[in-house]
């Protein structure tokens, strides 16, 4: 969608087309002069400047309130605006109601609306007591990391990397390469392919073995063709976040695989939760993955259903090799196919198919819920059996009532 051409606007709708204004960092924890000095700053991420007057922003006030803000106030384009409790710092909006509880889970997550109560931007929802990021003994900031990713997304913040944040300044965490507005994205090509046809594929963050070792990640190339990846890069969005520029004149070929593996790339994938960015030279965003707390031994698959993406967790990884959940998956399907289009297979035709079917997802399933599925389908059992044991009682008790009678 194209950037809007008038330059005094309410905080427009926070789409990833268009990012307009965002919660850009939160001193939860006030300062080092007091936890009276607490601040939100808003960014405007766009060509012209942003009126928020109208604007509110929930859960800034105690018990959960709603802040109002009704002053004429504007945020110049590429601008920060500081909204705080007490001024100082260079305030732009002083405002004595506001009170953030140190408590993420009874505070709530902030929402950001515009005029007309549409949400803007928005926190993560609460998950536990503590903020998605900074720290109350050093007051660090909690700060966004990128514009390109939601802000209810937990890994797109990050606590600032010294104490009292960057008010009114670029944050320590941001992420450069995406750092833009998809607007401003360059329309050229560096490869002959389209952005979405080389992408990450695999992933292993938890190995058996030591994480420093054995941690790595899988790029697949769909086209039938070489493509060179030399300029490319790759950056996860957890912790202390690292990026991978990809070496002159590195290729991958048609329908091949390049396994990065930690000690090469120097990329940490935090085992509690981590993201990976894939850019072209051009600063392209061609591809993004996100995973939450990963279980070890198992790699996350990019896998395909009704030709959406969808990541699982499998306990066979393949680098360098076709995804084995994908090769199980695509079996399932074709056996459903022929199934489906041949209406007159026998029972014994059928039941092949189902068993052949069941075969494959067994073997997607963890150990521990295929130990489950044992005494559910033995009491599954034992209740269809009972049933017709009754029904045939009935049916016997039934026919001597009738042969007493007759």
């Amino acid at each position: 969608m194209a950037l809007l051409s008038f330059s005094f606007l309410f905080c427009p709708k926070n789409t990833i087309a268009s990012l307009g204004v965002v919660i850009n960092e939160i001193a939860w924890m006030g300062t080092t002069e007091g936890w009276q000095y607490e601040w939100i700053e808003l960014y405007n991420n766009q060509a012209q400047e942003a009126s928020i007057k109208g604007c509110q922003i929930d859960n800034a006030k105690a018990k959960g309130g709603v802040l109002e803000l009704l002053e004429e106030k504007v945020i110049p384009a590429g601008g920060y605006f500081l909204i705080c409790k007490k001024e100082t710092m260079g305030c732009d909006l002083s405002v004595g109601s506001l009170s953030l509880n140190n408590d993420y889970q009874e505070n709530g997550g902030l929402v950001l609306k515009d005029a007309s109560g549409n949400i803007v931007d928005q926190t993560p929802v609460p998950h536990g007591s503590g903020w998605p990021a900074g720290d109350n003994e050093t007051k660090q900031t909690m700060e966004r990391k990128s514009f390109s990713l939601a802000g209810e997304n937990i890994l797109n913040w990050g606590s600032s990397q010294n104490p009292g944040g960057t008010p009114k300044n670029k944050n320590s965490v941001l992420t450069e390469s995406i750092n833009f507005s998809r607007d401003e994205l360059p329309t050229k090509r560096d490869t002959p392919s389209s952005v979405a046809d080389v992408l990450i594929n695999e992933i292993m963050p938890s190995p058996s073995g030591p994480d420093s070792q054995e941690e790595w990640i899988e790029i697949f190339n769909q086209n039938n063709f070489e493509v060179n990846l030399s300029g490319w890069k790759i950056s996860d969005l957890a912790g202390a976040t690292t990026s991978y520029v990809f070496t002159e004149g590195l290729k991958i070929r048609g329908k091949g695989f390049l396994v990065l593996e930690r000690p090469k790339t120097k990329i940490v994938l935090n085992n509690e939760g981590d993201g990976l960015v894939l850019f072209q030279p051009s600063g392209n965003l061609v591809h993004q993955v996100l995973f939450e707390k990963a279980p070890q031994g198992q790699s996350y698959n990019r896998t395909l259903s009704d030709l959406k993406e969808v990541w699982v967790w499998s306990e066979k990884p393949s680098p360098g090799n076709v995804n084995a959940l994908t090769e199980a998956k695509a079996q399932g399907q074709d056996n459903k196919e022929k199934l489906g289009e041949n209406q007159n297979a026998t029972s014994s035709q059928k039941s092949f198919f189902a068993k052949e079917q069941l075969a494959a997802v067994s073997q997607q399933l963890p150990r521990e819920e295929i130990k489950f599925l044992k005494p559910a389908l033995i009491a599954l059992f034992l209740a269809i059996f009972s049933g017709a044991l009754i029904l045939t009682i009935k049916r016997g008790l039934k026919t001597d009532e009738n042969m007493a009678r007759g």
